[in-house]
């Protein structure tokens, strides 16, 4: 641990990295509506671009959140141990999200109606908005409670992270290139 550098600082930041992972996923979450409502009004969108922001999202909760969630869960059972409890509620989150990328998945989105694709995409998004706002309504606020002995709660200052890599970055900012928004990964 270097000079001035409290015990809880690690944790701090993988709380405010979580933090930006869900500002990220807010915003792929936005895009992908985006892309299923201009479908869903008649508008012909790139269905491979959805499919892209889809896979990416995808991927980044399972590579990158997932882990890190596993880490801040282990972290605040420290100081608040009934938040084992919790690990049922986000596996069933996880789960939902999943289930709905896998019907989503289920035929090639070139070839479904539609209607098929908006309902599972928009089933997809409402998991993932559920699973966003209950590791923010309720994990990130128990990691707030932990880590108010060391100024206050977490979630402010600098998220970079040496574990983002320059392909997830990379990624992101394409994507959002493609669509015009140009959104920060932040």
């Amino acid at each position: 641990m270097a000079d001035g550098e409290s015990s809880i600082e690690p944790e701090r930041r993988l709380f405010e990295r979580l933090n930006a992972d869900h500002a990220n996923l807010a915003n792929l979450v936005l895009v992908i509506e985006s892309l299923l409502e201009r479908l869903h009004d008649g508008e012909a969108i790139d269905r491979s671009l959805l499919v892209d922001v889809v896979d990416y999202a995808a991927d980044y909760l399972d590579r990158e959140h997932e882990p890190r969630e596993r880490r801040a869960l282990a972290a605040v059972a420290t100081v608040v141990p009934m938040v084992t409890a919790l690990r049922r509620v986000l596996q069933s989150h996880a789960d939902d999200v999943l289930a709905a990328l896998a019907r989503l998945r289920e035929r090639d989105v070139h070839l479904l109606s539609v209607d098929d694709l908006v309902r599972a995409g928009f089933a997809y998004t409402c998991a993932l908005r559920t699973r966003i706002s209950f590791e923010e309504s309720v994990v990130l606020s128990l990691g707030c409670l932990a880590a108010a002995g060391a100024d206050g709660c977490v979630g402010q200052g600098d998220a970079s992270s040496a574990g983002d890599s320059d392909r997830d970055r990379a990624t992101f900012e394409a994507l959002t290139a493609r669509l015009g928004c140009g959104c920060p990964f932040e």
